[in-house]
């Protein structure tokens, strides 16, 4: 919580690009392992309002949310993960879009085209 209150959403402005140690920066899996508590009432939020700012990937928000869901037997309400949703895509798009992300479907569809001798 000290880094996002004194720095920011800790993005490749704040702990560097991919090229000065060849390695992503991605906290999205470390913040997949916070408490309910913390999640809901303070990292949510927080990568919000640093997605409205730009300095934040929606795809995080989504995941936190997603994960969160799934472990309280709801659906996904972004389907960023590739579980089987109930709700239908345009509704999800529309959900997507508020946040930023891509229509449902669309980064399995780019990887497809990109790498088209790998599996998604």
């Amino acid at each position: 919580m000290f880094i996002f209150n004194e720095y920011g959403y800790p993005n490749e402005r704040i702990i560097g690009e991919y090229n000065i140690d060849n390695s992503n920066v991605d906290i999205g899996t470390m913040l997949l392992h916070t408490r309910n508590e913390a999640r809901l009432g303070y990292f949510m939020p927080k990568i919000l309002d640093f997605i409205v700012k730009g300095q934040a990937p929606p795809r995080v928000y989504a995941s936190l949310k997603d994960q969160y869901n799934l472990y309280h037997g709801q659906e996904q309400y972004y389907g960023s993960y590739e579980n089987k949703t109930l709700v239908p895509v345009q509704e999800l798009n529309k959900r997507r879009k508020s946040i930023g992300l891509p229509n449902y479907g669309y980064e399995k569809w780019r990887f497809q085209k990109i790498y088209p001798e790998m599996e998604y």
